[in-house]
Parts: C-alpha cells; structure tokens; sequence
C-alpha cells in the first residue's frame, strides 16, 4: 500500500487493535525499513472468543471486523423497516415472522447485512431471500 502515501492524511490499520493509526513519517520510515507490522504497535492482538468454523449469521459484528456499523450504530438504525425481498413479494422486515426474535438467525441477517453496507445503502437495498 505503498500508494497511500502519497495521499495525505492517510491511515493505516493497527491489525492488533483494529484501530486506524495516524501515517506518520516515523511509521513510513518504519515499514520501509521492514515492511512487517512486526514491533508497529504496543498492544498484542485481542482475544476473541470465536470459532470460525462455528461462523453464522452475526459473526462478522461479533468479530468486531474494522468498517462495520457499530453495535450503538446499529440499535439506533431501523432495522425493521429494511425492505425483503422474496420470490414475488417485498415487504419491511418488522413485518416478517421471526423478525422479533434477536436471537433468531433472519434478525441476526439483516443485521449484519447493515452493518456491511451501511446506513445509507441499507434505506435504499432491497434483501433478496431465495
């Protein structure tokens, strides 16, 4: 990512914390000298309680995956009124049976599906099920 250098201000990803950091002259110099992120950052990688293996709906926020929603962002957004879509039908997702349910594998879909696209695209997305 040599490019973004060029552009200022530019950041990069602390891939321990999922934080973006500050491109500085030091950090440049730094990674062309050895252009590993080894020693970069002062905090080891957090430790999260996931099994990739056991990924389903809802993994991608619980992994706190950098560029998506946060969950403050996400209560505040009208998750029930997201259209769905399905074979010759659209409605709002509140309307849709099992929506209620936070646990429930449809709510935990259109979550994370707003999460990855974001407010804006979310108003205006129809999610296509089947």
């Amino acid at each position: 990512m040599r490019y973004k250098a060029s552009y200022g201000p530019s950041e990069l990803l602390d891939p321990s914390t999922n934080a973006w950091v500050p491109l500085t002259a030091d950090l440049k110099s730094s990674l062309e000298a050895d252009g590993t992120w080894n020693g970069r950052f002062s905090q080891p990688p957090p430790e999260l309680d996931l099994d990739p293996g056991d990924a389903g709906p809802g993994f991608a926020i619980d992994s706190r995956m950098p560029g998506l929603m946060s969950e403050e962002e996400l209560d505040r957004f009208g998750l029930g009124a997201v259209k769905v879509g399905a074979r010759n039908f659209q409605t709002a997702a509140d309307n849709l049976q099992g929506f209620d349910n936070t646990d429930g594998v449809l709510y935990k879909l259109i979550r994370e599906t707003v999460a990855a696209v974001g407010p804006e695209v979310a108003v205006e997305m129809v999610l296509r099920l089947g």
